[in-house]
């Protein structure tokens, strides 16, 4: 199968102040981003931005001259990711409001044309980048082995390297371009100060890209580097830092489950708190941001969720549109029944791992905590190792966990096999009728968790998922210990 190659542009767009009275106040508040490529297949740009995260990508297409002309009007900080097809190489670029950069591309090659001060500060990032994939491929190839070696399996020990004296390189080639250069702007300094010392956290923290820390046990020493995100929030670009941004997360993380300085409001009122957790970050622009991001998290359960869109429209800024937009839009799988309602009071069964049919009614009298998955869903793998914690972390309380996958019946041996080789916990049950199942909780996809109160009422459908770390915090607030 023959694989695109894609270049990533990670534009950081800084606000800054232009005093001059000779700039053109219609471009001094405008970027370009110029790509000459020598290349004769068709080719587009498509760019993603910091109001914009999580959003649909701008196109930019390549005119007849084989340049890709991406102009656009800022008015605020900025993160732009460009992609081109075709090239192979991975670039960050820095921009500030009025700046032009142009790139050259031959023979898969991309060279930063000019000697002006935004070209300088580029060509500064991309020196970075041998040292930095180097220190990416060692973590990468360690967090490889230990997860072989946890799950039992042969693996060889990666080349051990001197993390510290690359790290070292790095700082050194940061303060050596400060030195040299005097007519780099702070706002460029900013930045590189942040990604640099955000990118080791990251790696230290042994953190892949998306990763998800909620239950994690950091130590001491980890929190103090976490907590460095509170301080540097101030940091006018700290969060235009996809490294810095990743470490912020995995600190929301942890607070969502331990909130030391007790910030979080009752578990039941979760959504709300999702927002008050952002109370944590001084700076508002960091603030919004979490807000957001976290919001955006639940929009797959709460497209018809009259108080998730009241919450969004209150509280996610200038995301709030497109995160609406895109959690109404979410449907389930193509040519399958929509349901449009769950049942009040669901009738489910299933067979258990002996081959015993078991229904939820016999479970009256016990809050349920229900997870629809199959072995074929990767989503649904991906919340295993946050779902058994939350077992565990509620292992005295009178709750119960019902796993009900949707496996084909010829596939039983395959999930009888993973229920064992994970270790599930609780209640596990199979039924391959999937309208009947689906038809019960208005399911659109998997994996689908809901709660059943002792009464066998449905108290809330499509819950958060163990991964958010939200469940912790409300079922502990329904349930009562044994």
């Amino acid at each position: 199968m023959n694989m695109k190659k894609y270049i990533l542009f990670a534009v950081a767009i800084t606000s800054q102040l232009i005093t001059s009275q000779n700039v053109d106040p219609v471009k001094k508040n405008k970027i370009t981003l110029t790509i000459k490529t020598d290349s004769e297949k068709e080719n587009s740009a498509s760019i993603r931005y910091y109001d914009n995260l999580w959003g649909v990508q701008e196109t930019f297409p390549k005119n007849n001259q084989n340049i890709i002309d991406i102009t656009k009007e800022i008015s605020h900080t900025e993160l732009l990711t460009t992609t081109i097809q075709s090239i192979g190489y991975s670039f960050n670029f820095y921009l500030e409001k009025g700046d032009n950069l142009s790139i050259s591309i031959k023979n898969q090659k991309a060279t930063i044309e000019g000697d002006s001060r935004e070209a300088k500060q580029n060509r500064f990032l991309q020196s970075q980048t041998p040292i930095r994939t180097e220190l990416l491929r060692y973590y990468n190839e360690l967090s490889l082995y230990e997860k072989k070696v946890k799950k039992g399996e042969s693996a060889k020990k990666p080349a051990p390297i001197d993390v510290n004296v690359l790290y070292q390189k790095l700082d050194n080639m940061v303060n050596e371009f400060k030195s040299s250069n005097k007519n780099i702007s702070q706002s460029f300094v900013q930045f590189i100060e942040m990604d640099t010392k955000y990118f080791r956290i990251k790696n230290e923290l042994q953190m892949p890209n998306y990763a998800v820390k909620t239950y994690h046990s950091f130590n001491p020493q980890d929190i103090v580097k976490l907590e460095e995100c509170l301080k540097d929030s101030n940091t006018e670009n700290a969060i235009l830092s996809m490294y810095y941004r990743q470490v912020l997360s995995a600190y929301i993380d942890y607070l969502r489950i331990n909130d030391p300085k007790k910030l979080l409001g009752d578990g039941k009122d979760w959504m709300v708190n999702e927002v008050k957790i952002a109370n944590y970050i001084p700076n508002s622009t960091t603030r919004q941001f979490i807000v957001a991001d976290n919001l955006y998290a639940l929009r797959y359960e709460n497209g018809k969720n009259p108080q998730y869109i009241e919450t969004v429209s209150k509280y996610a800024g200038q995301w709030a549109p497109f995160i609406i937009k895109e959690a109404q839009e979410i449907k389930g799988k193509s040519g399958r029944k929509q349901y449009d309602n769950a049942a009040e009071y669901p009738l489910l069964t299933g067979i258990d791992t002996k081959g015993n049919k078991v229904s939820l009614e016999d479970f009256k009298g016990q809050w349920v905590y229900i997870d629809l998955w199959a072995t074929w869903c990767g989503p649904c793998k991906f919340e295993v190792p946050y779902l058994e914690e939350l077992k565990h972390r509620l292992k005295d309380y009178n709750i119960v966990f019902i796993g009900i996958s949707i496996d084909k019946n010829e596939d039983r041996g395959k999930l009888l096999d993973m229920i064992k080789k994970e270790n599930l916990g609780g209640i596990q049950l199979q039924n391959s009728n999937v309208d009947e199942v689906y038809s019960q909780l208005a399911v659109m996809g998997i994996p689908h968790f809901a709660i059943i109160d002792p009464n066998g009422k449905l108290y809330l459908n499509k819950a958060p998922k163990p991964s958010t770390g939200i469940p912790d915090r409300l079922l502990k607030s329904l349930v009562n210990k044994k």
